[in-house]
């Protein structure tokens, strides 16, 4: 077997176990919270959708006046671009599984 070979086998491996893994976890959380919760989720299933989530929150902000400067948070979510296309390669970019990644910081950012 060449090394390119095995280098395959190993990646499709480790994809296989962590897509497992993010789908177990996702199980085992989405038992914990509420029906609500899930639903406010899977509203937010890519980075995008997580940008335009804060777009609405500052929005939101803004016509109660009371703004607070989500702007700062932008090197985060530079950062969790990298960190984003690892992620979905490991669940296959299944939408159900990065709802339950993106979605939590969103709430985060709501509370």
């Amino acid at each position: 077997m060449s090394s390119t070979e095995y280098s395959t086998l190993v990646t499709g491996a480790l994809e296989a176990c962590a897509s497992t893994l993010f789908a177990s976890t996702v199980s085992a959380f989405r038992s914990r919270v509420t029906p609500d919760v899930v639903e406010s989720f899977q509203s937010v299933s890519t980075l995008a959708d997580l940008s335009n989530a804060i777009r609405d929150i500052e929005r939101e902000q803004a016509n109660r006046k009371c703004l607070r400067n989500l702007g700062r948070i932008r090197p985060l979510l530079n950062m969790l671009q990298s960190y984003s296309k690892v992620i979905e390669i490991f669940v296959n970019a299944k939408p159900d599984v990065l709802a339950f990644i993106w979605g939590p910081i969103k709430l985060c950012l709501q509370v």
